[in-house]
Formats: structure tokens, C-alpha cells, sequence
């Protein structure tokens, strides 16, 4: 079974996918843009969500950490920079849902702070 993989480039190509994935989760990217990078670099599609899916790691945290490393003690909150901020996030490759979750913590975040 090991050689058959082998022998087909698959082994090569989940280790490699794996790698890329804990690579650019560490840099801050998200899920959407890691698959996008990932499908560009000939990767199946079918192996990317499988990798995705397992990944150890929490899309939760990584787009807060990003949030937080850019914005924390930014107290502007009107729409515009909102707006902004959720631009950053999606071209980052986070899910609409990811950043609503970070937005709604950092405000909780901020609300608490000025208490």
C-alpha cells in the first residue's frame, strides 16, 4: 500500500499539503486561501478539504490572533472601518462566519476594556 502511494506521488502530495497547510496557518492565512494556493499548486481538490478538515489546528484562533495583532487597541468602530477590517480578513481567506465570530469577541473584547 506504502509503495503504491509512492509510486503515484499521492504520499508526497498529503505530506506536502499538510506542511503547506500548518506553514500558511502559522503566517496567518486562512482556510479559502490555503485551498486556493493549494488547488494552484496542482493539488486535488479532494485532498485539500481532506487536509483542511483535519488540520489540528483552530481557524477560530488564527483569524483572532491575526485581528487582534492588527487592530487590538484601535477602538474606531464605525462602519467603514468595519468594512476595512472585514476586507482584510477575507483577502487573509477567512470565511464570512470565522470573522464575525473574531469581530463580535474583539468588541466584547473592547466593551469590557472601557468598563
Amino acid at each position: 500500500m506504502l509503495e503504491q502511494l509512492q509510486s503515484t506521488g499521492l504520499l508526497n502530495a498529503v505530506r506536502f499539503t499538510e506542511q503547506y497547510i500548518e506553514a500558511r496557518a502559522a503566517k496567518g492565512f486562512g482556510p479559502v486561501r490555503i485551498a486556493a494556493e493549494l488547488r494552484e499548486r496542482g493539488i486535488d481538490r479532494g485532498l485539500v478539504d481532506e487536509m483542511l478538515d483535519r488540520w489540528s489546528g483552530d481557524w477560530q484562533v488564527v483569524v483572532y490572533k491575526i485581528w487582534r495583532k492588527k487592530y487590538s487597541g484601535d477602538p474606531r468602530r464605525d462602519f467603514r472601518e468595519r468594512e476595512k477590517r472585514t476586507r482584510y480578513l477575507v483577502q487573509r481567506g477567512f470565511t464570512a462566519e470565522q470573522i464575525r465570530v473574531c469581530m463580535a469577541v474583539g468588541d466584547a473584547e473592547e466593551f469590557q476594556a472601557r468598563s
